[in-house]
Parts: structure tokens; sequence; C-alpha cells
């Protein structure tokens, strides 16, 4: 019977510690990507990472943990390695919080009293020390699902977001902040306020339990800032959210510009039409076919060149890449587009929007300085093959490259320049890729990538 009891007490605590390390793993999914292969391994990791104790002094377990932890993420995910650190001091300080919580408690303090008369003498134990060792046990592992569960539902959103939105810049802030609560929680639990013969008879008597309540007010304090920077991120959140909207009405002004330009060169062409066959026709009834010829020819030469090119499906994308194709003509700039792009369906519009406009944006500004019109040429291939999305843009150039620390910058003085590139390289991250520039005298090429699957 003693067999069998440890037996369904220890399946009891396995299965419910797998549910949290489920969620665990999900929640820790919202911020990174996880390696296909891999995924299997950070689950069981989690699951030994939830039962791990730590108590006061126990510098061993607690920097165990944290090196584990940190290994694990950067083995099992792949990204910027600014979001995976970020994952980690975010995650890791509750782990740890809640470890601590579990295992410094007057419950677990009665149920390892229990196992301990329980391996001396089991004879001596009444059926009801039983079931309140199962009921100790059972709290304590249900309390650790109930509290991963509600991490998870309570930010599966908000940590989508901020994986969505949040810049790299922010991702750093987030690290740093989150720094001081890691910091906080490890220092207070490796060097308690307390000393060793107090800790010694902390672990010999539950009674003591109390005298280490100033640890777990610093480490129900860190817990509590965790959980409040994720919150605090929402304004953040809702600026890049509303610039985005500007961003969209912004495409939604140039498209719409776009159709009007047209509509209202088919206009002016309707209005002029009859007075055009009226002229060929009275060539051809005074039998004058050359100069009706003549005149077919100089009608065709002066037809609006329209901004009708269909570069793609995307009708957003196309009013972009129509009004870029325009202002590189008036330029007389040799321009190429070749795109393959029409099963670009995992990028959103705007970002696929916001590539285009300010890489061409960023090949207008170069070639516009260029005083020959005959060396002002622009080179636009962009595809998607094999999952992945690439982009390559050259364009010749006559200005001087402007860098700082190590990213190339607009020479223009107004305010909100230079922040094109930028803008691309963070959609590259944000889908697993990259994108690099590269340069001479003579011409400027950028490229980039997107991982689609």
């Amino acid at each position: 019977m003693a067999r069998g009891y440890v037996i369904v007490l220890w399946i009891m605590s396995m299965c419910m510690n797998l549910i949290s390390s489920f969620f665990l793993y999900r929640l820790s999914g919202l911020l990174v990507e996880y390696r296909k292969k891999l995924r299997f391994l950070f689950l069981v990791w989690c699951m030994f990472l939830l039962i791990l104790p730590i108590y006061d002094t126990d510098a061993t377990n607690v920097l165990g943990m944290l090196a584990a932890f940190l290994f694990i993420v950067l083995i099992c995910t792949r990204g910027e390695l600014i979001n995976r650190i970020s994952a980690v001091l975010i995650f890791y300080p509750l782990i740890l919080g809640l470890n601590y919580l579990l295992y410094n408690n007057p419950v677990y303090s009665f149920k390892t009293n229990f196992m301990l008369l329980f391996q001396q003498n089991s004879n001596d134990l009444a059926g009801v020390d039983y079931l309140l060792c199962f009921a100790a046990s059972f709290f304590l592992d249900l309390l650790r699902v109930l509290t991963w569960a509600l991490l998870y539902y309570g930010f599966k959103k908000r940590l989508e977001e901020i994986k969505r939105y949040m810049s790299g810049r922010i991702w750093l802030i987030i690290s740093v902040i989150c720094t001081i609560s890691f910091l906080s929680m490890v220092t207070v639990i490796i060097f308690p306020p307390f000393d060793a013969e107090t800790a010694a008879e902390f672990y010999n008597s539950p009674g003591l339990f109390y005298a280490s309540y100033r640890t777990l007010v610093i480490v129900i304090s860190g817990i509590s800032s965790i959980i409040g920077i994720l919150y605090l991120l929402q304004p953040v959140i809702e600026n890049v959210k509303n610039r985005q909207t500007l961003q969209i009405e912004g495409l939604k002004e140039e498209y719409y510009r776009s159709l009007e330009e047209q509509q209202e060169s088919v206009r002016r062409l309707r209005h002029d039409m009859n007075n055009h066959f009226q002229i060929i026709k009275s060539c051809l009834e005074q039998g004058d076919i050359r100069g009706a010829g003549e005149y077919l020819e100089q009608f065709g030469s002066s037809l609006p060149a329209g901004t009708g090119n269909q570069f793609c499906s995307d009708r957003a994308l196309n009013a972009v890449l129509n009004h870029r194709w325009e202002k590189l003509k008036m330029l007389q700039a040799d321009v190429h587009f070749n795109l393959e792009i029409n099963q670009v369906m995992e990028v959103t519009s705007l970002e696929l929007c916001t590539i285009f406009s300010n890489a061409l944006d960023n090949a207008l500004e170069a070639v516009s300085k260029i005083q020959d019109p005959g060396q002002r040429k622009v080179y636009l291939q962009a595809r998607t093959k094999k999952g992945y999305f690439s982009l390559r843009i050259a364009n010749s150039k006559e200005n001087r490259m402007i860098s700082s620390h190590g990213k190339i910058v607009s020479d223009k003085k107004e305010a909100g320049h230079g922040y094109g590139l930028e803008n691309i390289r963070e959609i590259a991250k944000r889908y697993g890729g990259n994108m690099e520039v590269e340069y001479t005298e003579k011409e400027f090429v950028l490229f980039l990538y997107l991982r689609l699957e």
C-alpha cells in the first residue's frame, strides 16, 4: 500500500507538472521562435525547471536554473539574440519566484515532514495523514498549473503584440528593466536577510517560515514587477499601432490618387476622342490615307503614359510601385522592375508596402542627385521561392554615404529622415530574415530576405 501511495503521488505530480510545462512552453513561444526539431527538448527541459526546488542561500540551484534556462533557450530557439535574452530575463524570474514560493510555505513543510515520517515508519501514520499529504501535494501542483495557465491566457495577446510591434531598441529597454527584478530576486535568495544558523533552523522547523518574510516580499515584488512591465508596454504598442495606421492611410491615399490620375487620363481621352475620330474620318473620306496614318501616329504618341502597370496582384502595393515608377521615369532614369511575388500571403500588405516604398524612396533620393540623366539607373528584383521572400534593389549614386554606429543614415537634415532602412530591417527580423546593404562610389545595393514558413 505504501509503495502504491508513493507511485500515485509521483504520477499525479508528473502529470500536473507536464501541464504547467506546456503552458510555459506555449508562453515562451509567443516571444521566441522554436527550432522545429528541438521543440520537444524545450518542453522536457521546462518540466525539469518547474520542479527544481529553490531555498534560501541555495546558490547552486538558483544559478544552475539560470544557466540551464539560458542554455535551452539559446539552443532550442532562433532569431535575434536580444529577443531571446529578453525572453530569459522575463520568464526566468517568474520561474524562480514561483518555485521559491511553492517550496517555502507551511503546506510544503507539512508535506516534507510527512514524507520524512513515512520513510522512518509508515506504520505510525493514520489514513487521514495520507489524505492530508495527498491534498497538500495536489494543492501545490494545482497552484503551479493555475498560475502558468493564468499567465498564458492573461498575456497571450499582449506577448503576440510585443513580438510583432516591438523594435530592437524597445527590446533592449525591456531587458534592462527586467534585469533589475532578476538581480533583486537572485540576490535576496542567495543572500537572505538572516544568518546561516537561522536558515538551518528554518529547514528543520516549519514554524520559522515567517523568518524569511523579507525575502518573500522581494520575490513577490519581483514577480509583480515583471507582470507590471508587460502591462505598461501597452501604450508603446498602441503608439506603434497608431503609426502603422497613419502609414496605412498614407498608402490608401496614394492608391486612390493613382486611381484618380488614371481616371482623369481616361476622361480627357474620351473628351477628345470624337474630335480625333472626326479628323481621321475626314481624311479617309478625302482619300488622304497617308494623312490619316500620320495623324494616327501623332495621336498614339500623345496618349498619356498613365500609371496602369500591373506589377503584382496586391492593389495597394501595385499603387506604391506605380507611383515610384512614374517618379523615376520623370527623372529619365533607366528603370527595371522584375517581380514574382503573387504568393506572399504570410507578409501583410502594409509590411510589403513599407519595404518597397522605403527601398524605392531611398533609390529615388540617390538617383535624383545624379546630374547626368543617362547615369540614373534603378533595378528592382523580388520573388518568392522555397519558403523565402527575397528582394534586391540596385541603384546608381553619386552622393557620399553617411553612417552612424554602423548604420546607413540619410544625409537630409529634416526630422523624420533616416528611418527607412531601419523600418525594413525591423520587418526582416520580424520574419526571421535579414537586410544587407553594399555600396561603392557609383552604386548602392540593398538585399533582404524573409522566412515565410
